[in-house]
């Protein structure tokens, strides 16, 4: 498991790393809507998903972003910070995660970011 200082430390990529698994995304259009009081729910039921899934892997799983704020006009995305042991041991949880529909897009040194498969 990476350490609190592993973690928290910037890390300066090399000239030809890339952290876009598939490439950078193309430009896309935000839109901004009103709360919307079942988003909380959505998120429940996600990550009541992915802990079913991932079991024991998961360490902390977390509804974030501006849905996770009550009354805050956000864009339509539930957005969920999930923590597991050690980021770089994907076999323990990409695919799992993958059979849920979540594509892997971004492979930082102890951060990954997952996009449901229809917002790609």
């Amino acid at each position: 498991m990476p350490t609190f200082d592993e973690i928290t430390r910037h890390h300066d990529t090399g000239p030809d790393e890339d952290p876009w698994v598939l490439g950078p995304p193309p430009p896309e259009t935000v839109q901004v809507v009103p709360y919307d009081p079942g988003w909380p729910r959505r998120y429940e039921e996600l990550s009541a998903a992915v802990r079913e899934a991932l079991g024991h892997a998961v360490l902390d799983i977390e509804h974030v972003g501006s849905t996770s704020v009550e009354g805050l006009a956000a864009k339509d995305v539930i957005d969920i910070d999930l923590t597991v042991g050690d980021p770089r041991s994907e076999a323990a949880y990409v695919p799992a995660l993958e059979r849920l529909g979540y594509v892997l897009v971004i492979r930082e040194i102890y951060d990954r970011l997952f996009r449901a498969a229809g917002m790609l």
